[in-house]
């Protein structure tokens, strides 16, 4: 049932793309480094925090997603930043369950206290993948490029695109 509950470091930078944005050729980004187009994805996520939204004034989020294997609930706390990069500790857990995970709830009970968690958004992303590929064909990054949907019950309450670079182990941030 479990992925990972490690709670590893995510490193990524995320940028606004305004609508019509199209992805530049990154044949050249940098010395060495080739492109790798990957599946599309469509993914619903609901996001979870309590009323008042103490989780998300933290820094953190709690999520549950479909639409990339399993259902998976994930916890992103904060972890550090640079002036390029945004770092989070990610814990993971494949899980069906539409409840909190007790171990995630566990995980975030400093901010949240007796509050219940409950769903606060739900979002809709059409994601158009790219991996760069260092010389020896090892991931560096992935850039998801992110067509973004927010759902109020039936009905799409606005919508905003969005670009993110997630460093994968071999990357450093000066590919960023």
């Amino acid at each position: 049932m479990s992925r990972s509950v490690d709670g590893e470091v995510e490193r990524e930078a995320k940028l606004a793309a305004w609508p019509g944005f199209v992805m530049p050729d990154l044949t050249d980004v940098a010395p060495g480094v080739t492109v790798e187009v990957r599946p599309t994805l469509d993914l619903d996520a609901t996001y979870v925090d309590t009323a008042d939204l103490a989780l998300v004034r933290n820094g953190a989020t709690l999520r549950r997603r479909t639409g990339e294997g399993a259902p998976r609930w994930t916890l992103k706390l904060p972890a550090g930043s640079s002036a390029t990069t945004l770092s989070r500790r990610e814990f993971d857990i494949d899980d069906a369950g539409v409840q909190v995970p007790p171990r995630l709830a566990r995980l975030v009970t400093g901010w949240v206290r007796r509050a219940p968690l409950a769903p606060v958004a739900v979002i809709r992303s059409h994601r158009q993948r790219l991996a760069l590929l260092g010389a020896d064909g090892a991931q560096l990054a992935e850039i998801d490029d992110d067509e973004v949907s927010v759902i109020d019950g039936e009905h799409v309450a606005a919508r905003f695109r969005e670009v993110e670079v997630e460093l994968v182990d071999g990357g450093s941030e000066d590919l960023l």
